[in-house]
């Protein structure tokens, strides 16, 4: 007998059973709260479409072999699909990236269902497209990453909280932090060994242990924020993100990295340019906290440390597809490496003339 479900309430209980434990991951270990709250972000989405659309969205089961119910119930989620995508774009301002991310989780849900709760589903929601772009992150040139670093009249001229924000941010670079582990840092996370000094963490997102050597500018940065402190407290003190980021665009600016460079993203398969108040956006608009992180990973690799090394240091996993989104090579480093292969490919010559 056809039955149907409301998904609202469904979404609720499967929201329900991945935080209390219920629904685990493949391997057995508990949901982190990161990942069930944005569930419930993309519940809200599903409550603002039902009511800008007026109608309740509803799940049937149990239609068995009746042609003329699975073709319903197919154009059913065709149009669900096709409309929900265009809420979220025109309605909601998302590009592909979160669209893709947003169905990515629906169709786990639908899974969740028919896996998990035994519902007898059709598969339909598996032509779900789960769309991706590459959203473009910079990365600072060495000379930036110096220039933050020595130049003290620079540092004095910021007030306090942007000092506080520059020091983050160059320990970030030059250790490849992700935010949130910059904001968990320990004090007892510091550790020196015969005159070194070593940063050893757990990755908050991927649960990897990273032990980094640490220079002695990054060295006094950490000691520098964690005096006076215990050795369970918080190294550098709280900030929201988008405070952090907002402060990163300030700091940019003050030290004229204005040049324009624009900014694009995609909507539908389709690439638009983003402007900001009808201007293009500069190179110091689109500072931000993931690119101390980029700015980190391209600077090991560029430096010539072999790919599995800067990956333990980042806590990516081998073949990591993100991790390649990160390779940015400095420009200054691709023309020192080209002068150095134009100047062997001369030199093929003269040895041959001797």
């Amino acid at each position: 007998m056809v039955q149907h479900i409301q998904l609202i309430a469904q979404f609720e209980k499967f929201i329900s059973a991945s935080g209390n434990g219920k629904r685990c991951k493949l391997s057995g270990e508990k949901l982190k709260p990161s990942t069930v709250k944005n569930y419930t972000y993309i519940l809200k989405l599903l409550q603002e479409y039902e009511a800008y659309t007026g109608k309740k969205l509803l799940i049937l089961y149990n239609t068995g072999h009746n042609n003329r119910m699975l073709q319903r119930e197919k154009n059913y989620w065709a149009k669900f699909y096709k409309d929900f995508t265009k809420f979220l774009y025109f309605k909601k301002g998302c590009h592909d990236n979160f669209c893709g991310h947003v169905f990515k989780i629906i169709k786990c849900f639908f899974r969740y269902l028919k896996n998990q709760k035994l519902i007898n589903l059709n598969p339909f929601y598996e032509s779900f497209y789960v769309k991706h772009e590459d959203i473009r992150v910079i990365s600072l040139l060495p000379e930036q990453l110096a220039f933050l670093i020595l130049d003290k009249p620079f540092h004095q001229q910021l007030n306090t909280n942007l000092r506080i924000t520059k020091d983050q941010f160059v320990f970030g670079c030059t250790t490849a932090l992700r935010f949130s582990d910059l904001m968990n840092l320990r004090v007892r996370n510091l550790e020196k060994i015969n005159n070194e000094y070593f940063l050893n963490y757990v990755s908050l997102k991927t649960e990897t242990p990273v032990k980094v050597k640490l220079p002695m500018y990054a060295v006094n940065i950490f000691l520098a924020f964690s005096k006076a402190k215990s050795l369970n407290s918080k190294v550098f003190p709280s900030i929201a993100l988008s405070s952090f980021n907002n402060r990163l665009k300030k700091i940019g600016a003050l030290a004229a990295w204005t040049q324009p460079i624009g900014k694009f993203r995609k909507m539908n398969g389709r690439s638009i340019e983003q402007k900001k108040k009808k201007l293009l956006y500069r190179f110091c608009d689109l500072l931000s906290s993931h690119v101390m992180r980029k700015t980190g990973i391209t600077f090991l690799l560029a430096l010539g440390m072999p790919e599995y090394v800067v990956r333990k240091i980042s806590g990516h996993a081998a073949h990591s597809p993100s991790f390649f989104r990160y390779v940015n090579f400095a420009q200054s480093f691709i023309n020192e490496e080209l002068n150095t292969a134009h100047s062997k490919l001369l030199m093929l010559y003269y040895t041959k003339q001797e």
